[in-house]
């Protein structure tokens, strides 16, 4: 039961993506759903460039991996094809990262750096 509703699920968050419209399913409730999306996990595309990018400004390729992952609430936004998110990366610090998607679905990371606080204020 639970693998059929994980089969379907993962099915609806792939034609969301790529903006599919379906009628609502009663028999899901939205928490567990949410709950079902947020388990999946994307892949990234690295190279030196962006790891040398991303180790500049003080982070991991690992900690910017699992901002995009686990967003706070509010993120990602949209700024045209880049996104930007936030959230907490290693040792519940602030990260912000900004990342394209490319074409085969993949992330590609342009920039990651630790939030000062006010930089966090700021997007309060």
């Amino acid at each position: 039961m639970e693998s059929q509703l994980a089969a379907r699920s993962v099915a609806r968050f792939r034609r969301r993506e790529m903006n599919v419209r379906e009628p609502p399913d009663e028999s899901l409730d939205g928490r567990r759903l949410n709950y079902i999306i947020n388990l999946v996990l994307h892949d990234f595309r690295w190279i030196e460039w962006n790891v040398e990018k991303v180790e500049k400004h003080g982070c991991t390729p690992g900690e910017a991996e699992r901002v995009v992952n686990h967003p706070a609430r509010g993120f990602p936004r949209r700024d045209g094809v880049k996104r930007l998110v936030r959230g907490r990366g290693q040792g519940d610090r602030w990260v912000q990262v900004v990342y394209l998607i490319d074409p085969d679905g993949t992330i590609f990371v342009i920039h990651a750096m630790p939030l000062t606080s006010r930089r966090r204020r700021g997007s309060r």
